[in-house]
């Protein structure tokens, strides 16, 4: 009677598995393009932890950049950009996706924004932008003067805390920060975390992975990375 009884069990909590395991499935097996922006964006971010690739919600809301960020851009597959030379290019890296290589790529550039009437302002545009059939869900970047002050949980940089934090919408290939130059150190230590995804032909989510846009090794972590660099070694650039 007892391993009857023990069997029955068994049973139960392996149905209780599989039940589990086929909700996941189904929720899942969702066509993003018919989710509204908020519910894709809780959407991917419920992916992003069941699969260990964020260890809780961004909370965008919170970022504590102490200086305004003057706009942040995205496109989608509905517009074809055709590359800027590196004018004023300050930095370049791949972001890449260990065992698979670069998955995208970061360019942070320096431009005068003329408004025609003579008067400009120096900006620097943070480029992101996804490799074919990649997407961008969420953007985590710390930006600061020195790398020792970089959020790290027992050595480990925490992206959840970091100071500039935004999820977006379905299908973004790209995405850009803008900020006057009086809004960045004159030089900066950059940390930057992209969870990144692509899409099956049904319009479901495929991989879901945290990449780290290319650079420095950065606490104790194998995978984190950063990147340093001054204003002034931008050089001089033509007018936007």
């Amino acid at each position: 009677m007892k391993k009857i009884f023990t069997i029955f069990v068994l049973g139960i909590i392996a149905a209780a598995c599989s039940s589990e395991e086929a909700n996941v499935d189904q929720y899942e097996a969702q066509n993003i393009d018919k989710m509204t922006e908020a519910d894709f964006v809780d959407f991917m971010q419920t992916i992003a932890i069941s699969r260990d690739v964020l260890p809780r919600e961004l909370n965008p809301e919170e970022s504590v950049y102490p200086l305004p960020i003057e706009s942040i851009t995205t496109t989608g597959e509905e517009k074809f950009l055709i590359e800027d030379p590196d004018f004023g290019a300050c930095l370049v890296q791949d972001i890449n996706l260990p065992g698979t290589g670069a998955v995208g790529n970061l360019k942070v550039t320096k431009f005068n924004d003329n408004d025609g009437n003579g008067n400009g302002n120096t900006k620097f545009d943070f480029k992101y932008t996804a490799a074919p059939g990649w997407y961008i869900s969420s953007v985590s970047m710390n930006i600061v003067g020195d790398c020792n002050l970089t959020p790290l949980v027992n050595g480990i940089p925490d992206v959840c805390a970091f100071n500039v934090r935004n999820c977006f919408s379905g299908r973004r290939t790209g995405v850009t920060y803008r900020f006057r130059d009086n809004c960045l150190p004159d030089c900066t230590c950059l940390a930057a975390y992209v969870v990144m995804y692509t899409l099956k032909d049904n319009g479901c989510v495929d991989q879901c992975v945290g990449v780290w846009v290319d650079g420095e090794q950065l606490g104790l972590s194998d995978t984190a990375k950063s990147n340093t660099f001054c204003q002034d070694e931008c050089g001089e650039v033509q007018d936007n």
